[in-house]
C-alpha cells in the first residue's frame, strides 16, 4: 500500500511529463528514462525498478501497451490512455497518416463510427514507377468485376482492425498536420485527397450511397479545382473523373460549373462506381455503372 499511495502522489507529476513528451507514444527507453531522472524528485520507493514503475502506471490508467503485428512486420510501444486510437496507430507506424473512413470520420464528413483505422505508408518512389497502363474496355472490365484488391496488413488494437495501406508514392500529396486536443498533432489526408482516396478505394471507404451524401456533406470544405488539381497530379490510369463528376452531381449542391470541371475532361470508356456490383445501373452522361439505387 505504501509503494501505490507514493505513485498515486506522484501521478500528477508524472502525467504531466508524460504530456510534455511528444509523440504520446512511448518506447520501453523512453519510460526508463523518465523513471531514472524523477525517481528521487517524486520520492518514488527505493525498491521501484523502471520495470515496476511502467507496471504502476499501466496499473493507474496512465498508459497501456500497444502491439501490432502485420505478419511481415510488427510495431509496439506503450501510449497514453488518454490519447485517440487513430493517433496511436499512426504515430506508432513510422512515415504513416490517417487516410480512407478514418479521415471521413475525423472531418466529420460521415456520421458513422468505424470499426477499423486506416494509415497508409506510401511505397518508395522506385516500387510504385509501374508506369500507367493502356486502358482497354475489357481490362477495365475485368478488373470492376470482382472484389477490390486489398492489403493483407491488417492487425487489431483497442477492439479495432488496423488497416495499414501501403499506396503509391504521391510525395505525400494532400496530407497536412491536423491538432488534436493536449497539443497532440496527426498527419492527415486533407478533405480533398480523402474524398479521391475512398473513390479510388472504396473498400477502405464506405458505400457509394453513403459517398453520395458524403460529397454532399463536404460541400464547405472542400475546393473543388483542388480536386481537380489532385485528381491531375496523381495521373491514375482509370477514368476516376467520372466517378467524381458523377457524385457531385448526385449531391445536388455543386455549381454546374464545378461538375463540369469534371464532365470537360475526356469521357471515352464505361466505368465502374465500385467493384463487384451486381446488376448495377448505367449513367449514359457520364458512362458509368452505379448500383441501382443512386440511379
Amino acid at each position: 500500500m505504501a509503494n501505490r499511495s507514493r505513485i498515486s502522489i506522484s501521478l500528477p507529476y508524472i502525467t504531466a511529463k508524460l504530456i510534455k513528451h511528444q509523440p504520446h507514444v512511448y518506447t520501453e527507453g523512453d519510460l526508463s528514462q523518465l523513471f531514472l531522472k524523477g525517481k528521487k524528485k517524486w520520492n518514488l520507493p527505493a525498491a521501484m525498478n523502471s520495470r515496476k514503475f511502467v507496471e504502476a502506471l499501466e496499473h493507474e490508467g496512465i498508459i497501456n501497451s500497444c502491439h501490432l503485428d502485420f505478419g511481415t512486420e510488427w510495431h509496439e510501444a506503450y501510449y497514453l490512455t488518454s490519447s485517440p486510437d487513430y493517433y496511436v496507430v499512426s504515430k506508432l507506424i513510422q512515415n504513416s497518416y490517417v487516410s480512407h473512413a478514418t479521415a471521413l470520420e475525423f472531418w466529420r464528413m460521415t456520421d458513422v463510427v468505424q470499426d477499423r483505422i486506416y494509415v497508409n505508408r506510401e511505397q518508395s518512389q522506385t516500387l510504385s514507377k509501374s508506369g500507367k497502363g493502356i486502358l482497354v474496355q475489357s481490362g477495365i472490365d475485368g478488373a470492376f468485376k470482382g472484389e477490390q484488391r486489398q492489403t493483407a496488413s491488417v492487425s487489431n488494437f483497442d477492439g479495432k482492425q488496423v488497416i495499414l495501406v501501403k499506396g503509391k508514392s504521391t510525395n505525400q500529396l494532400g496530407v497536412m498536420e491536423a491538432n488534436l486536443q493536449g497539443k497532440e498533432q496527426i498527419r492527415i489526408t486533407n478533405p480533398e485527397r480523402t474524398l479521391i482516396d475512398c473513390v479510388v478505394r472504396p473498400a477502405y471507404a464506405t458505400s457509394p450511397e453513403e459517398m453520395a451524401d458524403i460529397f454532399k456533406k463536404a460541400k464547405n470544405l472542400i475546393s473543388v479545382a483542388t480536386l481537380v488539381d489532385y485528381l491531375n497530379e496523381l495521373d491514375y490510369t482509370y477514368p476516376y473523373h467520372q466517378s467524381i463528376g458523377f457524385y457531385l452531381e448526385k449531391a445536388g449542391n455543386y455549381l454546374d460549373s464545378e461538375i463540369d470541371l469534371f464532365r470537360t475532361m475526356p469521357i471515352e470508356f464505361d466505368f465502374y462506381l465500385d467493384y463487384g456490383m451486381s446488376s448495377p445501373a448505367y449513367s449514359k452522361k457520364w458512362k458509368l455503372y452505379t448500383p441501382a439505387s443512386l440511379q
